[in-house]
């Protein structure tokens, strides 16, 4: 390097320009490609600072300064904002860990949807088909709600929480770090170490389970709601002709290519339930005075299965 003079600033600068050979689809940077990009390396480095300027327009350029000291949580945080959620609780959730060279970090919280998200990173590379840190978060976190809900009354000792009941209206981010990555799959979009899993299984095991236990109030509501859709299958929420009749309304609904959105179906015992013209929200109430609200979608569920479901 030529010595040009005395300086307090550090780095390195780095030029690219794609070779249309190679990049024969497009020469042309995205801008929200690349902002969405950073932002997540920025989400995924806590602390770190990126500074991300467009100068194509040379009168007009743009850009953003991407600096998020919360980290992974920060990321659900803003995961929440841009779909225009409701957060259940106050705080997201973060634990970590680390064994040997492997460091795993994961933020989760819960919010009013019925979908959930969860978005894995190995080395911050984007896992979308999962893998090995994946399942062990899926793995612990059913396990603890379950251990949870049972140990406060929330479940009877002969319930039992399925996955797709404890991720419902789940955003998380498991987010790992380790020496050797090794990927599996064409895309390589899957983790397969599987020194991993027992890792991510402990750490969201044992200090997930911490946490709920210093915070016995913060997720009454959340244990509530998760366990509805069990409670259904079990037959312990009463008139299953209402849910039947509520779902055969919105089959109807769908048929004939109409939306009842504006009318309100009522019935006497626990029911309030919403047409819509795909799907039909039921609201519960149950019989301790809690309201929970389940959305159930015809095409999937049958009126008679979930009727014989819950007979008792």
């Amino acid at each position: 390097l030529k010595i040009i003079g005395d300086t307090d600033k550090t780095g390195t600068s780095v030029l690219f320009k794609p070779d249309p050979e190679i990049f024969q689809e497009t020469t042309v940077f995205d801008y929200e490609t690349l902002l969405k990009r950073l932002r997540e390396q920025a989400f995924l480095n806590a602390g770190i600072k990126i500074i991300f300027t467009d100068k194509r327009n040379e009168s007009e350029p743009v850009g953003e300064t991407l600096h998020y000291e919360g980290g992974i949580r920060q990321f659900v945080e803003h995961i929440h904002k841009t779909r225009g959620v409701t957060p259940l609780s106050e705080e997201v959730i973060y634990v970590n860990g680390m064994e040997g060279d492997t460091f795993a970090e994961i933020a989760l919280q819960y919010n009013d949807t019925y979908n959930d998200l969860i978005l894995s990173f190995a080395n911050n590379i984007h896992t979308p088909d999962g893998g090995t840190h994946e399942t062990g978060f899926k793995n612990a976190l059913t396990k603890v709600i379950n251990n949870y809900g049972k140990k406060f009354g929330y479940l009877k000792d002969d319930d039992k929480l399925l996955g797709d009941d404890v991720r419902e209206g789940l955003t998380a981010i498991v987010s790992v770090k380790l020496t050797n990555c090794e990927f599996e799959g064409q895309t390589k979009g899957r983790l397969g170490n599987p020194e991993v899993r027992p890792l991510v299984e402990d750490i969201v095991t044992e200090k997930l389970m911490c946490y709920l236990e210093e915070n016995p109030g913060e997720y009454a509501d959340l244990s509530k709601s998760v366990t509805i859709d069990s409670r259904i299958r079990l037959g312990q929420i009463e008139s299953p002709s209402g849910i039947a009749a509520a779902i055969s309304i919105a089959e109807k609904c769908i048929n004939n290519n109409s939306n009842t959105a504006d009318n309100s179906y009522y019935w006497e015992n626990n029911y309030y339930a919403y047409p819509q013209t795909t799907s039909v929200f039921i609201r519960y109430l149950l019989k301790d005075g809690s309201v929970v609200t389940r959305q159930y979608f015809p095409q999937d569920i049958l009126a008679s299965d979930i009727a014989d479901e819950m007979e008792v």
